[in-house]
């Protein structure tokens, strides 16, 4: 049997006692000569290619043994076309653009690359063993979802801080499993770390759940299950939401006007106090209408519908808002964007990137210590700095819900090719993702 790298099979097995009658309910055992190579998940026979060579995979059951050979033939494995990226910092997951199969590598630790067991993988690896087809990929500290194509059900994988809704205890979950028993279908979905939130296909109305101040039905109770942000009454529809692990976000569909709920701080919720608030609150009173929003722990920012320039508030001891100043706002404020228009907007712990509208050139600023900006130096930009390189974006992610390690590396699409480029732990230019990444120990 032959295998790529990162391809996955599922191998099965019968046994037979010594008059060749098939034995029923026995179980079996798989083992791989060389996990190096090909790795096998011990009690489902699926074997996933991990390096060019050959493995022995041996099922065992009932006394009974029998092998099969694996040959793992080259293929890069970095020619994936991707759609999108996504990156929290020791891991990063993309979904290719022809397949919708979702990829991912790096840590996988608490299961969050969703293939199962084994541990660091640096090759693009198939989530849930190529499956299910998936859109609207969110990543978040170990804890990550997604949406499946042609049924609209969410599924999650990974490290649920809280009670995840899959019908398991918190811990670990390491395949994609689905949320809520199938009750609900999302038009779109954002893990955050503590708590996911999604957008119902139907209704437009959106559910929390998971940590109690950020469900947002003002409850403050700890969700198991999706739960409808503004309380069962509530008449609020949402365009678009973004979680994160201070705070979430989203935009009223109708009226375009911006609502947050959760930690304030910082003043992140951008309604001009630092009280935090567990029901939508409207942003800037309601003055402001907005096409893009992006939640991250401690800074927001979103892009104005009528003039596409970038708004962001919430802390700023390190540049993140972009206006130039070191000064935290409570309230939107302009970024320095010397007449910039931007098409999306990602806001990471202390950093903050935008596709610029026109030129789909990608700008940064924020935090530079690890070279996270991409402009080639390590030094902190107080405004949109010009990510090196002259590259194209079609989207860009600065692991805005990472948590510890969110901020440390920066991912984007090439617009004309679907690549993907990565920069960041030293990498102070976008670095085209063909080399072994040097994720954080």
């Amino acid at each position: 049997m032959r295998l790529t790298i990162g391809g996955t099979k599922v191998l099965a097995a019968t046994a037979s006692d010594s008059a060749g009658r098939t034995l029923s309910g026995v179980v079996v055992d798989w083992r791989s000569s060389d996990t190096n190579v090909v790795w096998v998940d011990a009690e489902r026979g699926i074997v996933i290619g991990r390096a060019i060579g050959g493995a022995t995979i041996t099922a065992t059951t009932a006394g009974l043994r029998a092998n099969a050979e694996i040959v793992v033939d080259k293929k890069n494995p970095f020619d994936i076309v991707f759609s999108s990226i996504s990156t929290v910092g020791n891991y990063a997951c993309g979904l290719e653009a022809v397949t919708n199969l979702a990829y991912c590598w790096g840590d996988n630790h608490s299961g969050a690359l969703g293939i199962g067991g084994a541990e660091l993988l640096e090759l693009p690896m198939l989530v849930g063993y190529g499956m299910k087809r998936f859109r609207n990929l969110s990543l978040s500290a170990y804890w990550n979802c997604a949406i499946e194509v042609g049924t609209d059900l969410p599924f999650c994988w990974g490290y649920s801080y809280d009670l995840p809704p899959t019908g398991s205890q918190p811990g670990e979950v390491d395949v994609p499993s689905l949320v809520g028993a199938g009750r609900f279908r999302f038009s779109s979905i954002s893990a955050g770390t503590v708590v996911t939130c999604g957008i119902e296909v139907e209704t437009s109305r959106a559910y929390c759940w998971g940590e109690a101040a950020l469900i947002g039905d003002g409850a403050r109770m700890q969700r198991a299950t999706p739960t409808q942000v503004g309380g069962a009454g509530s008449d609020l529809r949402f365009a678009t939401i973004s979680a994160s692990p201070a705070v979430v976000c989203g935009i009223e569909s109708v009226t375009a006007h911006a609502y947050c709920w959760g930690r304030n701080d910082s003043g992140q919720l951008g309604d001009g106090s630092r009280t935090d608030r567990f029901v939508p609150t409207l942003v800037a009173n309601g003055a402001i209408r907005f096409s893009a929003i992006s939640a991250g722990e401690s800074v927001v920012c979103g892009i104005e519908a009528q003039s596409a320039r970038a708004l962001c508030w919430g802390k700023n001891s390190l540049g993140q808002l972009g206006d130039g100043s070191v000064t935290s706002r409570l309230l939107p404020t302009p970024v320095a964007d010397a007449g910039l228009r931007f098409s999306s907007i990602e806001a990471g712990p202390n950093m903050v990137c935008a596709i610029e509208a026109e030129t789909e050139a990608a700008y940064c600023w924020g935090r530079n210590v690890y070279g996270s900006l991409g402009d080639g130096t390590r030094l902190d930009r107080l405004v949109p700095t010009l990510v090196a390189g002259g590259i194209r974006f079609a989207s860009i992610s600065t692991g805005g819900a990472g948590g510890a390690y969110g901020g440390y590396e920066t991912c984007g699409v090439e617009a004309k090719t679907g690549r993907a480029f990565c920069w960041g732990f030293d990498r102070l230019v976008p670095t085209l993702f063909e080399a072994t990444p040097s994720w954080p120990k």
